[in-house]
């Protein structure tokens, strides 16, 4: 042994304590000894004492061993304690060794030797007991940090061991469930069966769980049920009895991101439908549209018939009003941004608000002080509005309160789980709150869907919702719903802040427009022939000169012949060079000429919401009236008077 051993002597013999001294010295070298020969001595040496040894006799004037050993055990756990004594037997060896003796030696003279190998010995076995009580810490501490809940029991399935993730996943403390079978934690049929799994098991050794990961449930002490990833493996103890540890990982936070993931997915595809069909609609309607206000000029005087073209214009219309819509959805309208500020538009609307929800809903409007700005089409943001507030009407049916709220609203990192599904930055959060029915779990998972309703035949579309979800991701914001049945739905809307941005004055109305002083020429490029056909018509109407073509190569050649030209009307979505690439090369060819772009709908994904005046020229959405088209393509020729 090497440096200095303190022992603690507990002996009231002198001269026996004289004898184990000069022992300890032959084995151990340079030794101090602290003696004790009463109680006194003893609890000051407990008090103040750190000891490498401790020996004691059993049959002491103010006590006996026993109680010497326990008491040294409560203040010093890991210290070698030898017992050496002349008064015990069996019995008090066995005693002493069940409370936390380590060796024990009968006094007599020619057993001292065995009193210096008992103290080496124990001091050994007192060395592996403070490393595996280090062990035991270091795995402990490891249990108590993972995230996964650990669960170890025995072969009759009882609970050895819980961890605090097991305790914060499950609501029992491991104190609750310590001895307990660990069905009590699975949901029927798992909880019937589990003692039968176990001992299938240890009697053939035939693995359904054990050495194998397996999704499952769990089911926690207030009796919810939910999504687990479960692991179990055997450990054999030298005993030869097998212990079971399970790793337990709550699934719902990944769940609820696979589901949100699904519903993006499916929304993305829907929305690519939609917006094909849009597309081939409108053209469709464009041609439907134009030629009834051909077919109204032709009928003249014939009122019979005027009525029946107005009619069919009206349906047209209509169909126009849904294919919009279902652009919103598809996140492929053209945007008219501009900047606003949220409470000025709920503001403005709260006359009209009022007219369509009835008188036996009160309206409450909050709002920020200082709201920030965003940039947003002022339409759809009306239209946001307007459709959330009929929804919470439909919801009140026997009348009510719709708050709608308008907030700034700052998302961190730290967020991710208060707003799900939100890039962190600032934002405009717009709230339309109701006080009806609520809306289940399942109908909020299908609530953004183009035409899903609730309501009954006839009443509803479908649809409003799903615009408000297509023009927020459109506009780089988000919208969600929270609801509780019984007590009413909030629908939370996000816009994106614009830092360098302030509303910009309304402008002014435009004034008498004149026909132009000269037939100015139109190069018409557009892929549908009913479409082509159908507006070459309509300028021909309005005293143009029209040139056509049908794809973008046809309309490079004709831009690069001496024609005089001085506008250029495309589609934007062509078969081959589309229009803003068609465009480009006119820039090239004719920097000077004036453009305007025609579309159904915008292919391009997020470059739909970036087409302004100022970046792509003037955009005429179809389908147009022809006073549309009258009046878009004089101001861009600049025959405007105001």
């Amino acid at each position: 042994m090497g440096g200095l051993l303190h022992a603690l002597l507990i002996d009231d013999n002198p001269d026996d304590r004289a004898l184990v001294q000069r022992e300890l010295e032959r084995g151990f070298g340079r030794i101090r000894t602290t003696p004790v020969i009463d109680a006194l001595a003893l609890e000051a040496a407990l008090t103040h004492g750190e000891f490498d040894l401790v020996i004691t006799d059993f049959q002491l004037r103010w006590t006996d061993g026993l109680q010497v050993v326990r008491a040294i055990r409560q203040r010093f756990p890991d210290c070698p304690l030898v017992m050496y004594t002349g008064t015990g037997n069996e019995d008090v060896a066995a005693a002493a060794m069940k409370i936390g003796l380590d060796e024990y030696v009968v006094k007599s003279a020619n057993r001292l030797p065995q009193l210096r190998l008992a103290a080496i010995a124990a001091i050994e076995r007192a060395t592996q007991r403070r490393a595996l009580r280090e062990q035991q810490e270091r795995t402990q501490a490891i249990l108590d940090t993972v995230l996964d809940g650990i669960v170890t029991i025995d072969e009759k399935g009882l609970i050895q061991s819980f961890n605090p993730s097991a305790e914060r996943l499950f609501g029992y403390s491991a104190d609750e469930l310590i001895g307990e079978n660990i069905k009590i934690l699975m949901p029927e049929p798992y909880q019937a069966k589990h003692d039968g799994y176990i001992s299938e098991y240890l009697r053939t050794g035939r693995a359904k769980i054990i050495g194998m990961g397996r999704e499952a449930q769990g089911r926690a002490k207030d009796g919810r049920l939910f999504p687990i990833e479960l692991v179990v493996n055997e450990m054999r103890l030298s005993s030869g009895k097998h212990h079971f540890i399970g790793s337990v990982r709550d699934l719902t936070e990944r769940m609820r991101l696979e589901e949100q993931l699904r519903i993006s997915q499916k929304m993305e595809a829907v929305g690519q439908l939609t917006g094909g069909l849009a597309h081939d609609f409108n053209n469709i309607l464009t041609v439907i549209l134009g030629n009834l206000e051909l077919a109204a000029e032709r009928a003249g005087s014939d009122s019979a018939l005027s009525s029946v073209i107005e009619l069919a214009h009206k349906a047209g219309e209509r169909g126009a009003a849904l294919i919009r819509r279902l652009l919103t959805f598809s996140r492929r309208q053209i945007l008219q941004s501009q900047a606003l500020t949220l409470s000025e538009v709920v503001d403005d609307l709260l006359d009209m608000l009022s007219r369509s929800i009835g008188d036996n809903i009160k309206i409450k409007t909050m709002s920020n002080k200082d709201l920030w700005h965003v940039l947003a089409d002022k339409n759809q943001v009306e239209n946001v509005v307007l459709n959330l507030a009929i929804n919470a009407r439909d919801a009140m049916p026997a009348g009510g309160t719709l708050t709608i709220d308008t907030r700034n609203i700052r998302i961190t990192d730290n967020d991710a789980f208060t707003h799900p599904r939100v890039t962190p930055g600032d934002y405009i959060r717009l709230s339309v709150t109701d006080t009806g029915i609520g809306m289940p779990p399942e109908v909020i998972a299908r609530a953004f869907e183009p035409f899903f309703t609730t309501k009954d035949v006839g009443k509803g579309t479908g649809l409003g919702l799903s615009m408000v979800y297509g023009f927020a991701h459109q506009s780089h914001g988000h919208v969600t719903i929270d609801s509780e049945m019984g007590t009413g739905t909030t629908v939370h809307f996000y816009l994106p802040r614009c830092h360098r941005c302030s509303p910009q004055p309304v402008p002014e109305p435009e004034g008498e427009m004149v026909t132009p002083p000269h037939a100015a020429t139109i190069l018409v490029v557009e892929d549908d022939d009913l479409v082509r056909s159908t507006v070459t018509e309509q300028l021909k109407r309005l005293g143009y000169r029209v040139l056509i073509a049908s794809d973008g190569r046809q309309a490079l050649d004709a831009l690069k012949s001496d024609e005089p030209i001085d506008l250029l009307f495309t589609d934007i979505v062509m078969a081959g060079m589309g229009g803003r690439e068609l465009a480009c090369e006119c820039g090239k060819l004719r920097p000077d000429l004036r453009i305007i772009f025609t579309t159904g709908h915008d292919r391009s994904g997020g470059r739909a919401a970036a087409v302004t005046e100022s970046e792509d020229g003037d955009v005429l959405l179809k389908p147009y009236r022809r006073e549309d088209l009258a009046r878009k393509i004089r101001k861009v020729l600049g025959r405007v008077q105001n």
